[in-house]
């Protein structure tokens, strides 16, 4: 492995710790949906099925859901979402639903850019 590949491995490891701090529940495959919302604002569920090829369309739509808002209603024992996303009806199709970061998912798909491009590793 070259010093370059070891140092842009080094970045992701800060990063992933970063993020754990602010949000201790979230895992890669999370962030990984959550980066694809935030360079494409609007995607549907299923459009993002299609970009992770391999994964299972009930991981996904479950990652959505820890993602948004709320996952359910306060005092019924249930985790609620990392508000992170939204999920807005679909203009086009009144079964879909589009995906939109909110402002902390896109301080945070931001923040993650920064730390990997090294250009404010700081910042998440």
């Amino acid at each position: 492995m070259t010093d370059e590949e070891v140092a842009a491995l080094r970045r992701f490891q800060d990063a992933i710790r970063k993020i754990r701090q602010v949000y201790p529940r979230m895992e890669v495959g999370q962030l990984e949906v959550l980066l694809s919302i935030s360079t494409k604002p609007g995607i549907r569920g299923a459009e993002i099925l299609q970009e992770m090829q391999g994964i299972k369309s009930n991981s996904v739509y479950r990652t959505i859901k820890v993602l948004s808002d709320v996952e359910g209603e306060a005092g019924d024992g249930r985790r609620h979402g990392l508000n992170l996303i939204t999920k807005t009806p679909d203009p086009l199709d009144s079964r879909a639903f589009q995906l939109v970061p909110t402002m902390a998912g896109r301080d945070l798909a931001e923040a993650v850019a920064a730390a990997l491009t090294d250009s404010r590793p700081d910042r998440i």
